[in-house]
């Protein structure tokens, strides 16, 4: 049941980020791809394309190397022909 709700559901403590979600179901596996994640365990994901006009800032969670994380973001936007977007860490010190 929580893998259902989950993308419906935010903890209160990381309301100040106002972000939008995009839900998507699909009916088929062959939408599907996987990615290795930091666990040693995989994640499903769909891609979706989404206008880069929408992208006004990233945030990146508590658990992360921060200087690092931005870095890698910056660079990554810089590919995408992305400005403008503010890159800032969470204020929340735990993962909720």
């Amino acid at each position: 049941m929580m893998m259902i709700v989950a993308p419906f559901v935010k903890n209160r403590v990381y309301s100040y980020e106002k972000e939008s979600r995009i839900i998507q179901v699909h009916k088929t596996l062959e939408d599907i791809k996987f990615k290795k994640n930091s666990r040693d365990g995989v994640t499903p994901y769909i891609e979706t394309e989404i206008p880069t006009s929408c992208l006004k800032e990233v945030i990146v969670g508590p658990c992360c190397d921060f200087d690092l994380m931005k870095k890698c973001i910056e660079i990554r936007l810089w590919q995408k022909g992305i400005e403008e977007v503010e890159i800032n860490r969470s204020a929340v010190p735990y993962r909720g």
